[in-house]
């Protein structure tokens, strides 16, 4: 029986994200946390995939685009069934939708022999909502209107650790763009670039530290337009306990500790927690690690 898995790694927010090289633009990083589609031959009439239809009305879009791309007869619509599974929350800032937009774009372009490159799949889903830069291996600065890359950056993934710590409130993409948040992201662009600049330098010399303090820039830029509860309290706690520090989630109500391998004193992390009346709007902390973005393929 014909079967075919696309999966699609999440995100526990931006290094960067903000005005810089004359737009908005952002950088993700993807997290070891998938949402994964599985497609098979259908035995008996399908039911017109009505439950991505009325539970992930934007997947369900990104299925028809692909039909209209690969010019899918109506009939052969049905050929299929498909099953979406995801941890990933919803409007939390952890990419949770292009996670799932773009894993059942590449599985039914595969399903009808149609093989989208990341910038394409990037650019499918851009037309449906702002989107994240995670469909790309490497790390990249983009456009999240277009999905359109002003940089691609070769110095490879940081191999970093993360606690994620997932904010109770739900924000959605869509609601978290406001008409004031353009001129607020243009008087903001000054810090953004000196931002891009400390990133880049910390990826080529591989110093984390750099890439921690650039987040930090776009964290509090990012105050301006949703405030995160606890900010300044969780990046001193983070540092304390031999972190990098944090970085949030620019649509979203969520933040990652990040820290290398081995540094950071969980136990000590933990047990202040605890006294932080900040915590209150966030779940637990939960560990992830640092991946490579991109569509994992099973057959």
């Amino acid at each position: 029986m014909k079967r075919m898995v696309s999966a699609c790694p999440g995100s526990c927010g931006e290094w960067l994200q903000g005005w810089m090289l004359e737009g908005e633009k952002l950088i993700s990083y993807a997290i070891d946390s998938f949402s994964r589609v599985t497609l098979e031959e259908s035995t008996h009439p399908a039911d017109g995939h009505q439950w991505l239809k009325l539970h992930r009305p934007r997947a369900w879009q990104m299925m028809d685009l692909i039909f209209k791309e690969a010019g899918v007869p109506s009939k052969e619509q049905q050929s299929f069934q498909l099953k979406l599974e995801s941890p990933l929350p919803l409007a939390k800032g952890m990419a949770s939708s292009t996670a799932d937009l773009a894993a059942v774009g590449d599985a039914v372009a595969r399903w009808f022999g149609l093989e989208l490159s990341p910038q394409q799949l990037t650019q499918l889903c851009a037309q449906l909502e702002p989107t994240d830069s995670i469909i790309f291996p490497q790390l990249c600065l983009m456009d999240p209107l277009t999905g359109k890359v002003s940089l691609s950056f070769q110095a490879g993934i940081p191999s970093l650790n993360l606690l994620v710590l997932e904010g109770k409130k739900g924000v959605l993409t869509e609601d978290s763009r406001k008409k004031d948040h353009f001129l607020k992201r243009k008087a903001y662009a000054g810090e953004m670039e000196k931002a891009l600049n400390i990133f880049q330098q910390g990826l080529t010399e591989k110093r984390p530290p750099l890439l921690a303090q650039a987040a930090w820039i776009s964290a509090l830029g990012n105050e301006a337009f949703y405030p995160q509860a606890g900010l300044q309290e969780i990046q001193k706690l983070a540092q304390h306990c031999g972190g990098l520090g944090i970085n949030v989630s620019h649509s979203g109500s969520t933040i990652g500790v990040l820290y290398e391998p081995g540094q950071l004193d969980e136990e000590k992390f933990l047990k202040a927690w605890e006294t932080l009346s900040c915590r209150h709007h966030y779940k637990p902390p939960q560990k992830h690690r640092m991946i490579s973005g991109g569509i994992r393929r099973e057959e």
